[in-house]
């Protein structure tokens, strides 16, 4: 109970840090590389579960029978600490990052390939539809998974479900520099740098003007070095969208507010 006790405290304390910077986005958006070009650089994708990147992935972590209920308190109180030290924070600077949402989805669909593939074979996540028998191990797996298990939408919703809840900022309330790809908010608590991930190395001095020290960008995270690489570039390569799921997300006002 003391360990886990000093552990909350230190949470406690690195988010209350005043010298941290928090690069605040929904994931595979390019964060990484940024996480590591910018001193006391904290990076988090959710601070309430219900936007967790992969819910799956939250819910498997917490194990099964009685000690699943133990580790999903533990870690809604994780965040809950996270919550507090944030909120407490006299002023925030904050890096958020967009991408377009069919990239995004298919990078963070193989980002968590194992949560998605064990979803297809068992529907764990209790979706309409019923688990893929083991012997069905063809190619076409891949497609099946993102397709009928994958939550496409979370893009279209995060700024709404997570980041405006948290901070109060509604990133659609000001148009968006498409052609600069970036825009600055800010209210009373904190000050919000918005870029698209795509001109995101024209950024490196206008970051480094924001956060008042000098950001060299290097190339991490790509997924085509990561194992499983040559299925991705195969994936974008030949994967086409079906007619519903490219209207959801091209007729979407996070498509339109950032790339159209």
């Amino acid at each position: 109970m003391l360990r886990r006790i000093r552990v909350y405290k230190a949470l406690y304390k690195k988010y209350h840090d005043p010298n941290s910077v928090f690069i605040y986005q929904m994931g595979k958006v390019g964060s990484t590389a940024l996480e590591q070009s910018i001193d006391n650089a904290i990076h988090i994708h959710n601070f309430y579960s219900r936007t967790h990147p992969c819910s799956l992935r939250l819910k498997g972590l917490a194990g099964f029978g009685w000690r699943y209920y133990c580790k999903r308190l533990e870690q809604e109180l994780e965040l809950l600490i996270k919550r507090l030290a944030f909120r407490a924070r006299a002023h925030t600077k904050i890096i958020t990052l967009v991408r377009p949402a069919q990239e995004r989805n298919v990078s963070m669909f193989f980002h968590d390939l194992d949560c998605y593939l064990y979803a297809l074979y068992s529907n764990c996540d209790r979706t309409s539809t019923p688990p893929l028998a083991t012997r069905t191990q063809d190619p076409a797996v891949l497609i099946k998974a993102f397709e009928t298990h994958y939550d496409h939408s979370y893009p279209l919703t995060w700024f709404d479900y997570e980041f405006k809840k948290m901070t109060g900022i509604d990133i659609y309330a000001e148009n968006f520099d498409k052609e600069r790809g970036v825009m600055y908010r800010k209210n009373n608590k904190y000050d919000v740098m918005c870029i698209d991930i795509k001109q995101l190395r024209d950024c490196e001095k206008p970051l480094s003007t924001f956060l008042n020290q000098t950001v060299v960008l290097d190339g991490a995270n790509q997924a085509d070095h990561k194992w499983y690489g040559v299925l991705y570039r195969q994936f974008k390569k030949e994967y086409v969208p079906a007619t519903q799921l490219v209207k959801l997300l091209s007729n979407s006002k996070y498509t339109a507010h950032f790339f159209k």
